[in-house]
């Protein structure tokens, strides 16, 4: 009986385990949903920008063109312009990796739900057995190999009855 106490112990901590896992995973879901939200927001911004940019280039390059503006001043409009879309690029990249960490800490949560309903019907079923074992010892009688009385009995080292055991009955 005392190994089916220790298994339900056992199962009821694995169960608290498995339920911190669970918050820790629905934690890192919701960080990686708000980092999503947070990319997809940037490359809004970022795609106006570069929208605007493009526009902005596309002015320069006339301007430039028509001896208007320098060399200088128009790779500097087409430079900005180029290192928007390399961090719009890069804002594209954090949204698909926050997508990733998302879809895995869905599957993960999914997996680690069904582990804890594997456990809470393990510890059912173990207490279960516990409760079966508990009945079938209430209804275990011993019986004596010996019917009757023993009047005298030599004390010896072996036995585990010290010497004011004189008489032993037996029913």
């Amino acid at each position: 009986m005392k190994e089916s106490e220790a298994a339900i112990e056992i199962s009821e901590a694995t169960l608290k385990q498995k339920k911190a896992s669970l918050l820790k995973s629905k934690a890192e879901l919701n960080n990686a949903v708000s980092t999503k939200n947070g990319a997809i927001s940037n490359i809004n911004d970022f795609e106006l920008l570069v929208n605007n940019l493009k526009k902005n280039l596309i002015r320069q390059k006339l301007l430039f063109e028509k001896k208007i503006i320098s060399v200088r001043e128009f790779e500097l409009n087409k430079l900005e312009y180029e290192r928007s879309i390399f961090q719009l690029d890069n804002l594209k990249s954090v949204l698909l990796s926050a997508e990733a960490v998302i879809q895995s800490s869905q599957a993960q949560i999914q997996i680690i739900k069904a582990e804890v309903e594997e456990i809470k019907s393990l510890i059912v079923q173990r207490k279960l057995t516990f409760e079966t074992q508990k009945i079938d010892l209430s209804k275990t009688v011993v019986i004596s190999p010996i019917d009757g009385f023993i009047l005298d009995r030599q004390d010896r080292k072996s036995t585990r009855l010290n010497s004011s055991h004189v008489v032993i009955s037996y029913a």
